[in-house]
């Protein structure tokens, strides 16, 4: 006998693989390969670089180690990423202005799906198509321009192999002129091919019938060529039961539609709540366009609730069946309590036919069956609202008629209970218990602040209207120090009972270091806060948290009548991540900050992973240094000697070994945080300009951090014999040399010190001293003889300084402005 056979199968394999590995590449997880370019390095996945390129395959294959790193000398970055983008999720949008370079470096590299674009088609198009936002810019423009083929009446593509999830490239046809691409409103490209096409017809594709556009160019009558049905793109239906699409993690709401050509436009669920500017235009099962980037994290939570509810379906006509269904089971559970009602009194008539015996419910011989009809409550409301039960019974017996009644009663209380439970279940959305922190003013300030890009220096000016408006609203005199080839300082004042005492500086910076933001769950400037109550941005512990809580901290002291002994200065430095040259370094000898008279500062600390606070109180000493090696070049064929990639192997190689013996002497020690070793990383190796061409000079620039017992002449030694050992024509500068760090004592001869710990210790924290492993603008304060710490009450954080998806916890901030309170309030009372 032939044993059954299942067969079984997943309905989201492919987008389940292809954000499977995407994942798994941003978070480092089982990369087996380094790709560099630009000095910078990417870990990325073999398998996947290997189905992509043929040419990359034969590359992986011919590698030497496990885990080979390939060096692109003529490929950006930034086109590196976007490569990366298209192989992990078969989909990239590409500025116009990186256009040809991203053509170029795929063709190359021999990127499946990308071989056969020819970037000049782009620019020679008859008409780009583009799509604005109807609430931004209504009027749709076409802009002309010359076509390259008089014709072309037939479109065929090759057929080429690439992953299935690849997306849509739009190709527009008119009077036998052939316009390859779509380009959206904001000049960005929509790249990726699917193996078989199909031409439809899309003529006068945006009109009038868009409610909200108000459309004065002529309409555009063509043919395009489309892709099958995108896997990636489904449907669903709001609580209100409104037409939902679900397109890449993302929800968007029926925005507007038109009856003439079937196109339908989309806008993101969170257009009114966070103003969201992303919108989708579809026509049937495909996307014909999409723009503007999402201002807020996935809706991968309420895709889930929906997926459970099974509400989620491939095509439209399956959610006009849900609907119906819905509808008639809604109708349903409307008449269910009348069913309810008859058959109880049924189930009543009938108790004289039930025979005596209790026995028979065991299934006793000789039994006559009696049909009993019972109401079962439903798990689902969509389910039946009662079933029928065959009962066994013997002739002649009966069941005692008030306990049956009881019984009754009590089943249709239950039911009552459950639809109730049932039905709060369906229809209460889960609530972030984070969002009431949301209107904290606290809260609203600090994201306001992170969301001011100032890795961008000419953003800073933003952040200088930010603080003043802060100083504004709290009365407090407002001050920006700028010298002559300087950057500008903010000072903030909080004048004390006695201005002639040193006064205490509470310092932070408004700069914060660049980000890749496709490495980011989140976008690294909206500080868009998660379900777990995490805020992401870049600088939120890298210090615009510190400068917030200040103010915060200040601004409740003088709304509490509190009396401040001693003047206080909050101070905002420009370019602290940059070493501070423009900054702190020439504010210091200035007359204003002589004036100040600053007798002990507070700045950025470090943060920990249980309740424990640092106090900073020396800085390790940075060196910078670039190194440039000089060797022979010539044609890439060629094999000549004493080249200068072999310097470059030479020189890495000894300063990676220097640096695993620090490594080593790190995990000997018993606390990190003592500073008792040197860190050393190469973070930058530039070179080369070409493919053929042997480069005649590499620049590699390493960072290193100096432990607290290193001797400056050992280093300097120890740094010419690396250069030595290079090779000849090699040049050593330093970009940033500190050989001395100042000390700020950590015992009761300090009274700063003594007030601050006694602060934290009465709130019910310790407070431990430690050396700050990297550089702050403290070094500067200390060498001058200020007495300085680095503090930061981010406690159960995970250190993500410089670092993707940096974040700070809302509960954690608001808890370090109770904390600021009162360590402001003890040594700025500290007696003279």
């Amino acid at each position: 006998m032939a044993q059954a056979q299942f067969s079984l199968s997943w309905d989201s394999y492919q987008s389940s693989i292809c954000d499977g590995f995407s994942t798994l590449q941003q978070n480092g997880e089982f990369v087996d390969m380094t790709l560099a370019s630009d000095g910078r390095f990417v870990k990325v996945h073999q398998v996947l670089l290997a189905l992509a390129s043929p040419y990359l395959k034969d590359l992986i294959a011919s590698a030497p180690c496990p885990h080979p790193i390939i060096f692109l000398n003529n490929v950006s970055h930034h086109t590196l990423c976007l490569l990366l983008e298209y192989i992990y999720t078969g989909e990239v949008i590409v500025a116009g202005d990186y256009l040809q370079q991203f053509i170029e470096a795929a063709k190359s590299l021999h990127i499946k799906g990308l071989q056969n674009i020819i970037p000049n088609d782009f620019e020679n198009n008859e008409e780009f198509y583009q799509e604005h936002d109807a609430d931004e810019t209504p009027d749709r423009k076409v802009t002309k321009a010359s076509s390259h083929s008089e014709t072309i009446d037939k479109v065929t593509l090759p057929h080429i192999e690439i992953p299935s999830l690849a997306q849509k490239v739009l190709i527009k046809h008119e009077d036998s002129n052939f316009s390859p691409i779509k380009v959206s409103s904001a000049g960005s490209l929509v790249v990726g091919i699917k193996d078989d096409f199909d031409v439809m017809d899309y003529s006068e594709a945006h009109n009038s019938d868009f409610p909200q556009e108000d459309h004065t160019s002529k309409k555009i009558k063509n043919k395009l060529i489309k892709c099958e049905s995108a896997l990636n793109l489904q449907y669903t239906v709001s609580i209100r039961g409104c037409l939902q699409i679900i397109l890449n993690r993302y929800i968007y709401n029926l925005n507007s539609s038109t009856t003439k050509n079937g196109l339908k436009r989309w806008r993101c669920v969170n257009y009114r709540d966070q103003k969201c500017r992303a919108f989708v235009v579809t026509k049937g099962n495909i996307v014909i366009n999409r723009a503007n980037p999402h201002n807020h994290s996935f809706h991968d939570k309420k895709i889930l609730a929906k997926i459970e509810k099974k509400a989620v379906f491939s095509a439209m006509d399956e959610v006009e069946e849900y609907k119906e269904r819905k509808k008639l089971n809604e109708e349903k559970s409307e008449d269910s309590e009348t069913t309810v009602e008859t058959e109880h009194v049924m189930l009543l008539e009938d108790d004289e036919k039930i025979s005596d015996s209790a026995d028979s419910l065991d299934g006793l011989t000789n039994c006559r069956t009696d049909t009993v009809v019972i109401p079962e409550p439903p798990l689902r409301l969509e389910g039946s609202v009662s079933h029928t039960v065959k009962m066994s019974s013997t002739s002649g017996c009966s069941i005692d008629r008030d306990f049956k009644t009881f019984v009754v009663k009590m089943l249709k209380f239950l039911w009552s209970v459950l639809i109730i439970i049932v039905t709060s279940v369906e229809t209460v959305p889960v609530k972030n218990q984070y969002e009431c922190y949301l209107k904290k003013p606290a809260v609203q300030r600090f994201r306001e602040y992170l969301q001011i890009d100032t890795s961008k220096e000419e953003n800073l000016k933003y952040a200088i209207e930010f603080w003043k408006r802060q100083a504004l609203e709290a009365n407090l005199p407002f001050n920006v120090y700028n010298r002559p080839n300087g950057k500008p300082v903010v000072v903030i004042t909080v004048e004390g009972r006695d201005p002639t005492l040193p006064a205490i500086m509470l310092n932070s910076h408004m700069d914060v270091v660049p980000v890749e933001a496709s490495e980011w769950s989140h976008p690294p400037f909206a500080a868009v806060m998660d379900e777990n109550g995490d805020i992401f941005a870049r600088g939120a512990q890298d210090t615009k948290d510190v400068g917030i809580q200040y103010m915060e901290a200040v601004k409740r002291l003088i709304r509490d009548n509190v009396t401040l002994l001693r003047t206080i200065y909050l101070t905002f430095m420009p370019d602290e991540e940059t070493g501070g040259y423009k900054g702190m370094k020439m504010f210091v000898d200035t007359a204003e900050f002589q004036s100040l008279n600053i007798g002990f500062a507070l700045d950025e600390g470090l943060s920990s992973t249980d309740d424990t606070l640092f106090a900073t109180y020396t800085d390790r000493r940075p060196w910078q240094i670039q190194f440039t090696v000089h060797g022979v070049g010539g044609h890439g064929y060629s094999m000549p000697e004493n080249t200068a990639m072999e310097k470059v192997y030479n020189l890495i190689d000894i300063i990676s070994k220097y640096r695993d013996t620090q490594r080593n002497l790190l995990e000997s020690l018993n606390s990190p945080d003592e500073g008792r070793y040197t860190s050393v990383n190469i973070n930058i190796i530039r070179g080369g300009y070409a493919t053929n061409v042997i480069p005649t000079n590499f620049t590699i620039t390493i960072d290193m951090r100096l432990s607290t017992d290193a001797k400056i002449s050992d280093v300097q030694n120890m740094v010419n014999t690396w250069m030595e050992k290079a090779g000849n024509d090699t040049e050593l500068s330093f970009i940033r040399r500190e050989d001395f760090s100042g000390e700020t004592d950590v015992d009761d001869s300090n009274p700063f010190w003594v007030a601050l710990r006694t602060a934290v210790t009465s709130m019910g924290y310790n407070v431990k001293p430690v050396v700050c492993l990297a550089t702050s603008d403290m070094l500067v304060l200390r060498n001058r003889g200020v007495q300085a710490l680095g503090f930061a009450p981010k406690i159960r954080t995970v250190s993500r300084l410089h670092a993707k998806n940096e974040y700070q916890n809302v509960v954690v901030f608001l808890n370090g402005i109770d904390i600021y309170y009162e360590v402001i309030k003890s040594i700025a009372n500290v007696p003279a």
